[in-house]
């Protein structure tokens, strides 16, 4: 059978972050929210990541899931760091893998720190990734709900990682009420000297 790594806990800038070290094994360095499935209509994670160094046949993946892998019950909605750093979503609903969705405007470099907004809603799916501490640098992908994927069906939160290090840390769950996004940009314009008003 499968062997999974244990992670480890490392301090990071002064926070405790959780450490995940590949073998360079396929799916041997995992983990996983315990305590059964606790995403459903709705809800999404939360989640800070960062990766180690990167080579030609690293992968990270990111996201919800519920299942076993390889049965009908299997279920996945995922974010995936392929090797050439670009990201995709993925889609599982038990019959196989959907047309991967790429996520444009982002990728992954390492030593960086991002943050993932991932949620399952019986209308959309939806996934948000930004730079933690350049949020201006951003990517989203949404689609439909497969019928497969929506209430009462639930997943949970996983995270693999290949031929990498990869810390997660401030992970959160809960229920989106709302979502908004704004961003803002700083430009540069040459103004001429003005002249100072005097008196009062």
């Amino acid at each position: 059978g499968a062997i999974y790594l244990s992670p480890t806990v490392e301090r990071v800038r002064g926070d405790n972050a959780m450490k995940i070290v590949s073998s360079g094994q396929p799916w041997d360095a995992r983990v996983y929210r315990t305590g059964g499935n606790s995403i459903s209509d709705g809800e999404g994670v939360l989640v800070q990541f960062r990766t180690g160094s990167w080579t030609a046949n690293s992968w990270l993946v990111l996201g919800l899931e519920a299942g076993a892998y390889g049965q009908a019950d299997y279920r996945r909605w995922t974010l995936y760091v392929k090797a050439d750093k670009s990201i995709e979503l993925q889609l599982h609903d038990g019959t196989g893998f959907a047309s991967p969705l790429p996520m444009s405007g982002i990728t992954v470099n390492e030593n960086t720190w991002y943050t993932l907004l991932i949620m399952t809603d019986d209308q959309k799916l939806l996934a948000r990734l930004w730079e933690r501490d350049n949020p201006a640098v951003v990517g989203r992908v949404e689609t439909t709900t497969p019928q497969a994927l929506k209430s009462p069906q639930s997943l949970h939160f996983v995270a693999y990682v290949k031929n990498s290090t990869a810390w997660l840390d401030s992970y959160s769950e809960g229920r989106i009420y709302s979502l908004s996004e704004s961003i803002f940009g700083v430009q540069e314009t040459s103004m001429p000297n003005l002249p100072i008003q005097t008196g009062g």
